[in-house]
Parts: structure tokens; C-alpha cells; sequence
């Protein structure tokens, strides 16, 4: 397996458990589902609303500090699909994570076909209601090149409205970095 595979795995499994307007985000483990299932059905216009606003705004921070020292623009010409920095200022934050994590986890699936291999179990739920805050604990299992994987973690949601939405995790952060020296 290549190095660098070991490094978006995680990454992208972390994407894959971060919806739609109109689905019921009342508990935090279905909104998890429901950005797995997004993500199995590649259906990645739906994610963006299934992260919290204080997310997708970190998430566009980290994506502008990539913008800003790529100077030959292939950021945002091969993983955003724009022609100009005009064009990438005009996109929403859902758009922009949604398009990174769609361009990601289209180029990983090149080489592996991580998705459909992958299966999640939801193992509970920790709420702290002082903060708002929820931590989902789930249990991946896939299979890489014929070596079965297996990783226990944790997402965090924060409430908004009614509604909980997930945050950004460090290896989402590590990922981003990762593209940002990549661009250097």
C-alpha cells in the first residue's frame, strides 16, 4: 500500500462521517448516517449541509491559505473545477467543502475502492449539553488490496438551530495542510 494512502484513508473516512436541508438532523448519529449515505451515493452537493457553520467557515480559512500561495492556480482549477480566484471567492463554504471532499475521494478511489468496501457501525453517543456538543463513536471496517482495516473514532456535532452538525476533526486539518505544502 502506497504511504501516501495511509495518510487520505483516515482523512477521507473522516469526510465521510461529517445533508440535506430538509432531513431530520434532530439526533447526531442519523446525521451521520446520513453523510455516509450522501457520500456512498455520491451525492456530495447534500454534505455541505450537514456541517456546521462554524466548520465550513474554518474549512474555507484552510482552503484560502491554499488559494493564496498557489500561484499557478491548479488548486482551484483541479479540485475546485473554476478558472479564477473571482470564481472560487464566489462559492459558498458548503460548495467549497464539497467539491474538496467529492475531488478527493475521486482521485483515492483511482487506485482503491475505498467506498464500497467500507462499513460503519455506530457504536453510541456521548452528549455534553453545557456546550451543545455530541461525540459520536463509530467502528469503520474495509478491506484495501486484500488487507482488512479497522479503526475506532470519534466525530464531533454541535448543535445549530435545531439541528447537529458535524465539525472538523484534525485529520480533515491534517488533510488540508497536506494539500497546502502539496501546492507549495
Amino acid at each position: 500500500m502506497k504511504p501516501l494512502a495511509l495518510l487520505i484513508i483516515p482523512c477521507l473516512l473522516a469526510l465521510s462521517l461529517q445533508a440535506h436541508a430538509g432531513a431530520d438532523l434532530s439526533d447526531p448519529e442519523q446525521t451521520m448516517r446520513l453523510y455516509y449515505s450522501y457520500l456512498h451515493g455520491k451525492k456530495y452537493d447534500a454534505i455541505g449541509a450537514l456541517m456546521h457553520p462554524a466548520a465550513l467557515k474554518e474549512f474555507r480559512e484552510l482552503a484560502d491559505g491554499i488559494v493564496k500561495i498557489d500561484s499557478s492556480q491548479r488548486f482551484i482549477t483541479s479540485f475546485l473545477d473554476v478558472a479564477t480566484v473571482e470564481e472560487y471567492r464566489a462559492m459558498s463554504d458548503e460548495a467549497v467543502y464539497a467539491k474538496i471532499v467529492e475531488k478527493t475521494i475521486r482521485e483515492f478511489n483511482k487506485s482503491s475502492a475505498l467506498f464500497p468496501l467500507s462499513k460503519v457501525k455506530i457504536i453510541g453517543t456521548y452528549t455534553d449539553e453545557q456546550d451543545a456538543t455530541a461525540y459520536v463513536i463509530y467502528r469503520f471496517e474495509m478491506n484495501i488490496e486484500n488487507i482488512p482495516m479497522e479503526k475506532l473514532s470519534v466525530e464531533a456535532l454541535r448543535r445549530h438551530e435545531g439541528r447537529w452538525l458535524l465539525l472538523l476533526n484534525g485529520d480533515i486539518r491534517g488533510m488540508i495542510n497536506f494539500l497546502k505544502l502539496k501546492m507549495k
